[in-house]
């Protein structure tokens, strides 16, 4: 029994270590959304890119919290080493306090259009910039 549970750990870490090295040159991102989770007594921040067919990407996760300006700012520059292209014209959807809001734009300067969205107003918000986006 310790033996299998030593497998899975191992097998998890080298998915997670997968997961969080994946590289996303060429991948054309409408929306970036950042926000935080709590799983037991962690605080997990995580983004998902969603491409313009609808598929979603998980660009990347951490510990720590949305009210964390560092660890916000900390996961964005470990995406755009990554190959997000930081000059892209993007929806950036962060639910956060506006110190965290200020400083993700070091990172994602040209791309944000919307910078905080409460979570309610997501869908709405990404619909009209999807339309507004194919009129240009």
């Amino acid at each position: 029994m310790r033996q299998l549970s030593q497998e899975a750990a191992e097998a998890s870490a080298e998915a997670r270590q997968e997961l969080l090295e994946r590289r996303f040159d060429g991948i054309d991102l409408l929306v970036i959304y950042i926000d935080g989770m709590q799983l037991g007594e962690h605080h997990i921040i995580s983004a998902l890119g969603v491409d313009g067919s609808g598929h979603k990407h998980v660009l990347g996760m951490q510990q720590g919290a949305t009210e964390n300006a560092a660890a916000v700012e900390d996961l964005l520059e470990q995406v755009v080493a990554r190959g997000v292209d930081a000059k892209a014209k993007r929806l950036f959807v962060i639910e956060a306090p506006k110190p965290c809001v200020q400083r993700s734009t070091k990172y994602l300067a040209h791309s944000i259009r919307c910078n905080v969205v409460a979570i309610t107003r997501f869908a709405m918000c990404a619909s009209a910039y999807q339309k507004n986006r194919r009129t240009r």
